[in-house]
């Protein structure tokens, strides 16, 4: 490319870099979480397998991954829920999922939607006459989409987060009333903020999910009853002394 100016001093244009920026809707990323197995039974008077978990956490599970453990499986599912062992069994859902293996190439169901639901105990029940399981047995994840949390700090540096179950709140105001004309796609040009652990080389175990439907063992009540048995106990003592006096003088 050749340009004259009024001078008539001519330039050669040798080179042009071209630049872009794309900036795209960010889809929040299923967060997923396996959950523990706990047993498997066969009810063969009505042609039943049932397969149990037991959920670490209080998850608000909206999706199901279930996975199969052989190829070319297709069967139904029948979804139930619980929170404590002595209740009976709640129907959630049922569900299709398969396995299949074609020109070398692995098809396996979608995950199942369910609308939001928080409970310990899952099962995973399945008929004989539509399928069956086989004789392993399948995985269990609970899925759900995670909220957005926009913070705004204010001051000099370094800021401190709370976390905690009741944490003081001063305001909680929209994002849209933080940034004029917010958009869901400029939320990627946000800096964001990182949290990194540091493990230990020797230290290469993974870590048990800590079961968070436990509670903690309450001391103060403990010692309550224990003061208030021994305090029964020294009433026994005392009536069977009177007792026994009464008894004397007569």
């Amino acid at each position: 490319m050749r340009t004259t100016e009024a001078n008539s001093t001519d330039f050669n244009l040798t080179k042009a870099n071209a630049e872009y920026s794309k900036v795209q809707s960010i889809a929040p990323k299923l967060v997923l979480q396996d959950i523990e197995f706990l047993e498997r039974s066969e009810d063969t008077k009505n042609g039943l397998v049932n397969i149990d978990f037991e959920s670490a956490g209080h998850f608000p599970a909206s999706y199901l991954q279930i996975k199969l453990p052989q190829n070319n499986t297709i069967t139904n599912t029948t979804i139930l829920v619980r929170n404590n062992t002595n209740e009976p069994w709640e129907y959630l859902t049922t569900a299709s999922v398969y396995r299949l293996m074609q020109q070398g190439k692995s098809f396996t169901s979608p995950d199942v939607v369910l609308s939001p639901t928080v409970a310990r105990y899952w099962r995973l029940q399945f008929n004989l006459s539509s399928g069956g399981i086989g004789a392993q047995n399948p995985s269990l994840s609970l899925g759900w989409l995670p909220s957005t949390v926009v913070w705004n700090a204010r001051g000099q540096a370094p800021f401190t987060l709370h976390v905690g179950e009741k944490p003081s709140i001063i305001n909680n105001v929209s994002i849209a009333s933080l940034i004029p004309d917010y958009k869901i796609e400029k939320i990627q040009e946000l800096a964001k903020s990182s949290l990194t652990l540091e493990v230990s080389a020797n230290n290469t175990a993974p870590e048990k999910a800590i079961n968070t439907w436990v509670a903690p063992i309450d001391y103060k009540r403990w010692l309550l009853w224990g003061g208030l048995f021994l305090g029964v106990l020294l009433l026994a003592g005392m009536a069977f002394s009177l007792l026994k006096t009464d008894t004397k003088n007569e």
